[in-house]
């Protein structure tokens, strides 16, 4: 389809797609890689985009959340 939303979730480091897909509009697209990249994220740095018609709607990246606890007493 000619305005399908083409998306991509990639290692940040070595450019490699770890997840990928179409969808027939921008919201659709955005929630879908925002689901995968969330996911992906965990796991070590990633980068994401999203193009409509070959233009950029969408690109980001995203790294692993470290979390620290400290026990005071």
């Amino acid at each position: 389809m000619k305005n399908q939303v083409r998306w991509c979730v990639e290692e940040a480091d070595s450019g490699l797609p770890v997840a990928q897909g179409c969808a027939p509009d921008r919201v659709t697209a955005i929630r879908e890689m925002t689901h995968y990249a969330v996911q992906y994220a965990q796991d070590g740095p990633i980068r994401f985009w999203a193009r409509q018609n070959r233009v950029t709607i969408a690109q980001g990246n995203m790294s692993p959340v470290k979390e620290t606890i400290t026990t005071i007493q």
